[in-house]
């Protein structure tokens, strides 16, 4: 994968959006999740995986 110019190699998935908002950053994802969701909520989010792009419903649960 190619990330800002560079190859990058990864372990899993790439968060790039949640509920159809880019995220730049890890702390744009958890700002969004603590201003705009709550437990039990489901976001869908948009990851790169394998250079496939995916749409993942998911069903948030209380942060430890």
């Amino acid at each position: 994968m190619v990330v800002r110019g560079r190859p990058v190699t990864t372990g899993g998935d790439i968060i790039i959006a949640i509920d159809g908002g880019k995220l730049r950053t890890f702390e744009d994802l958890v700002a969004h999740l603590v201003s705009n969701t709550e437990v039990g909520q489901e976001v869908v989010l948009t990851v790169m995986r394998n250079g496939d792009q995916l749409d993942i419903p998911v069903t948030l649960g209380k942060r430890p």
